[in-house]
């Protein structure tokens, strides 16, 4: 049985995450689910914000309210190491958040 750490992740805004045993290179190279090997780590993605759907080309594009029209974007992002066998996730989620934060910015 694989052994992963666990991770609280927090953002100052609603946050879109997902997590997978695939490196995206390979996610790129496969046209198949079973072509998929397994890598030794876990592929997380934190998204901020994302567009809507539709492209216009054959059917409706963007609804008005989902384009992102910007073309900066910053938000915070903790991740805090946390034992599941010691405390629960709601125990975890109650402390104030005192780690430190990464700052991103998509340019």
């Amino acid at each position: 049985m694989k052994h992963f750490l666990k991770y609280l992740v927090r953002g100052d805004d609603a946050l879109n995450f997902g997590a997978y045993p695939y490196a995206d290179e390979i996610i790129d190279r496969a046209r198949h689910n079973n072509e998929l090997d397994e890598s030794k780590f876990i592929t997380l993605n934190v998204d901020h914000q994302q567009a809507g759907l539709g492209t216009a080309t054959c059917g409706p594009g963007v609804l008005p309210e989902h384009v992102l029209n910007d073309r900066n974007y910053s938000f915070q992002v903790s991740f805090k190491p946390i034992d599941l066998k010691q405390r629960t996730i709601f125990d975890y989620n109650s402390e104030k958040n005192n780690c430190k934060s990464i700052h991103l910015s998509i340019m």
